[in-house]
């Protein structure tokens, strides 16, 4: 590419004659609406090269996003109703980008739903900072049956449940950082396939475990990998940094890389896993820790088969003369 043709853009120019590789177009003054944008440039034999279309939204307020396409927030969104039905981002529609632009969804007293999708495909949500109430009834984002999912590069600080998805697959959760999780902080609930969770950070966590998986019918789960993780500067005297309990299934999880750090749990575990077969936990570092026990693996309604535990670092003391790794109930590990 020789460069951009000088164009009008939102009512600025491009220069020309710049070699660029990318060029970041930024209008801070654009209304609240709808938006289609063409692309377009000359090589060095004067063809022009252009995109399709590109259809985005600005928004500033809470929204049913009904139409596939990209969501841009363009300010602070403060939720006020307190209807239990209330939802201040609901996406009905597939192919979905909704976009936070680092502003916030905040209102510590508004008790319903953040960002819900349910029974959609491709949807991203990206960029946000939720921080909402900590009443039970408070998710800053609610997933339901979804597949093709993905949150990332968000900001979530005191609410109930942080992100909670009920059945689904393909979904990804990676680079954000949770703080100060009242309930549970990612709660997993059903039957999941292709789950990745994934160079997040959690840090001052509450006494309810901060991740919970209650998972659901052994056939429809697999592929689940928590990795390259955070756990850092948390006290609480209950409540478990992983919390994994199969009600039926035997798929295992597998679990590295992750690095705990500083936390101090008088009766938690910092990996607890309850059931199921064939789980990973290698390379993972416990650090200057306090837990009641590091990394337990129990056969609570049957035996655990065939798991395996390998490569971990512990420099962690226990209350109560309590272990590092225990197996309890079962076999072949």
């Amino acid at each position: 590419w020789e460069g951009l043709e000088k164009e009008k853009k939102w009512g600025f120019s491009i220069s020309s004659k710049i070699k660029l590789s990318l060029a970041n177009l930024t209008n801070s003054s654009m209304l609240v609406g709808s938006y289609t944008a063409l692309f377009w440039c000359n090589d060095t034999s004067n063809n022009i090269n252009d995109t399709e279309n590109v259809t985005f939204s600005i928004i500033d307020d809470c929204k049913e996003i009904n139409t596939a396409g990209v969501y841009l927030q363009s300010s602070n969104i403060v939720p006020t109703s307190q209807l239990a039905s209330d939802i201040c981002i609901n996406i009905t529609v597939d192919d979905v980008v909704y976009d936070g632009n680092s502003y916030s969804i905040f209102n510590e007293t508004y008790k319903t739903i953040g960002v819900y999708v349910g029974e959609r495909n491709n949807v991203t949500i990206q960029n946000v900072n939720i921080t909402l109430s900590n009443s039970s009834t408070n998710y800053a984002i609610l997933l339901n049956y979804t597949n093709e999912t993905e949150i990332s590069n968000s900001y979530f600080d005191n609410n109930y449940y942080h992100i909670y998805i009920k059945d689904g697959e393909n979904t990804t959760i990676k680079n954000n950082s949770f703080l100060r999780n009242v309930g549970e902080g990612i709660f997993i609930n059903g039957n999941l396939t292709n789950l990745t969770i994934n160079e997040n950070i959690f840090e001052d966590v509450g006494n309810i475990d901060t991740i919970e998986f209650i998972i659901g019918d052994e056939e429809l789960n697999s592929n689940i990998t928590i990795a390259y993780n955070f756990f850092q500067n948390s006290i609480a005297e209950s409540g478990n940094l992983f919390f994994i309990k199969y009600s039926s299934g035997d798929r295992g999880i597998e679990i590295y890389n992750n690095t705990f750090e500083n936390n101090n749990f008088s009766l938690g575990y910092g990996i607890y896993l309850k059931d199921g077969n064939e789980h990973l936990i290698y390379n993972n570092s416990f650090i200057n820790s306090t837990f009641q026990g590091t990394i337990e693996v129990e056969g609570y309604t049957k035996t655990v088969w065939n798991s395996s535990i390998f490569n971990n670092f512990i420099n962690c003391s226990s209350y109560g003369g309590s272990h590092g790794i225990i197996f309890r109930d079962s076999q072949n590990n």
